[in-house]
């Protein structure tokens, strides 16, 4: 098969047919057009090739939702045509024009021939006559001689192997915290002054909460920033003065917090606050810790599949200076320090 400029496939399909035969006799002694007498049994040989052109493209059509395939391959060809036949043999023959049909269809091409053998053989028949035999008790008979024909059907298959349309990219879920004691790894964000919702050292919270946020994967804040995910913020306290006011402090902590990411993330960024208060602290009563003094943070969502199969290396840091289609631009490295005067 050949390829050509317009991208259509073609090709022949030939189909060789070998064929032997004998054939138990008497056979008649007269002649067929085509077959030689033969005297008792019949032997022959024959073969045929049949040459089918074909060619395979696809046309362009435009998508149809209600179909599982929207592969248009369409398939052609020529009517099959006899490239060689012979023959050999007494008694019996193969036919010269033997039946060709080819079937062409959306799954491909079939080719079929129908190959006979014919031959002759004798049929006795009795004689009428209104003269009495010459011998008694012996009929009068002839013999006829009756043409027949054997073969069986031959059909060859081209298949065509359509493309399966391409699976839709799968939806990614992401999950990402930073959250736990300040003494670990990706902690949440503090540690935050004694008594109040104030970071100890504010330029150095908010450039960290800043490397964090702009650190995620841009398909991630993209989604972030469409709303599409969640955002939870969680204020914490220790365990020194009462419940009530840790709680009011930690949710003031995580409204901080909460309120610095906003800025990153913009007005339609889904963010909920919560406030835990010295509930889960790990230190003992009355004893301050400065890793409990702080603000975690998680975020959930899936990107959905065309955009996720855009993204690369981690979905939770790594990212630092890549921008999403929507949302601002972080730099790559961190501003400079402020000048102090001598």
């Amino acid at each position: 098969m050949t390829q050509s400029r317009d991208s259509a496939i073609h090709g022949n399909i030939v189909l060789t047919i070998n064929a032997k035969w004998k054939i138990h006799g008497p056979l008649s002694n007269v002649p067929i057009v085509g077959i030689l007498p033969a005297v008792g049994d019949s032997t022959g040989e024959g073969q045929l090739v049949i040459d089918t052109p074909f060619r395979v493209l696809k046309t362009k059509k435009i998508k149809d939702d209600s179909k599982d395939d929207d592969d248009d391959t369409v398939v052609k060809n020529k009517s099959p045509r006899l490239a060689r036949q012979r023959s050999s043999g007494s008694g019996a023959a193969l036919d010269s024009q033997p039946a060709l049909s080819a079937d062409a269809d959306d799954n491909g091409l079939s080719v079929t021939a129908s190959p006979r053998v014919t031959f002759q053989s004798h049929v006795a028949s009795q004689l009428s006559t209104n003269n009495p035999p010459l011998i008694p008790n012996v009929s009068a008979q002839t013999q006829i001689p009756n043409t027949q024909a054997f073969g069986s059907d031959f059909t060859v298959t081209l298949p065509v192997n359509k493309t399966p349309p391409p699976s839709p990219p799968a939806d990614h879920d992401y999950h990402c915290t930073r959250a736990g004691r300040l003494d670990q790894e990706a902690p949440g964000f503090g540690p935050f002054i004694v008594a109040s919702d104030q970071f100890a050292k504010p330029d150095d919270a908010r450039q960290d909460i800043h490397a964090w946020y702009f650190g995620l994967e841009p398909n991630v804040r993209q989604n972030l920033e469409e709303g599409k995910g969640i955002l939870r913020v969680t204020g914490r306290a220790s365990r020194t003065g009462s419940r009530t006011f840790n709680l009011d402090l930690a949710e003031r902590r995580a409204k901080k917090v909460r309120g610095i990411i906003a800025d990153f993330a913009g007005s339609n960024a889904h963010l909920n606050s919560f406030a835990l208060g010295e509930f889960g602290a790990q230190t003992p009563d009355n004893k301050e810790d400065a890793n409990e003094r702080r603000v975690d943070v998680q975020i959930d969502g899936t990107v959905p599949g065309e955009q996720a199969a855009k993204m690369q290396g981690d979905d939770c840091s790594g990212h630092l200076g890549q921008t999403t289609p929507t949302g601002p631009i972080g730099p790559v490295v961190n501003p400079p320090e402020p000048s102090v005067p001598d």
